[in-house]
């Protein structure tokens, strides 16, 4: 039994790099129901049980993906905007409860999701460098602004999209 919640944070994501003219079905279906679909049923389900409180916050965990294309990223890029766009539709119905719905678009953040040894270390620190900040985000970068929209601090924060990227694009 899920206990009535004052947060919550959406952090699903997966993601493939494959060309659009060789995606497949399967290939949509296995991004878009993870990193849209499931975020998007587990709230729904959450409010019909009327388990957010009042005065609530939820997180969701998009990407610039979705307003910077590369090669191959069509399909995550596509679901981090679906996510931003459903919380921005979320956020406008649960403003009347005072529960807020924000995003968090990270640039690259060193997770296992972006780094399974497809790119080797050296183009990684190349990369890297091109950042102001000269490095990519940590997890930790990202909890922290989380943490920030969970609390009361956010009280006046909804609908909104925060861009962390140390700098980049």
């Amino acid at each position: 039994m899920l206990p009535n919640l004052d947060g919550i944070v959406h952090c699903a994501g997966i993601g493939q790099r494959i060309p659009c003219r060789e995606l497949r079905e399967d290939d949509i279906d296995e991004v878009m129901n993870t990193n849209f679909k499931a975020p998007v049923m587990l709230q729904a389900e959450i409010l019909r049980q009327k388990k957010m409180n009042r005065e609530g916050s939820i997180v969701f965990i998009a990407s610039i993906a979705a307003e910077s294309p590369s090669m191959g990223n069509a399909v995550y890029s596509a679901s981090k905007g679906a996510i931003i766009s459903y919380a921005n539709c979320l956020g406008v119905e649960l403003a009347p409860r005072h529960i807020r719905v924000n995003c968090i678009s990270p640039a690259m953040v060193r997770t296992g999701l972006i780094f399974k040894g497809a790119v080797t270390e050296e183009a990684l620190k190349a990369d890297e460098a091109r950042y102001p900040l000269k490095r990519y985000g940590t997890p930790k970068d990202i909890a922290y602004l989380t943490v920030y929209m969970l609390s009361e601090a956010s009280a006046w924060m909804t609908g909104s999209n925060v861009k962390i990227t140390g700098g980049g694009k």
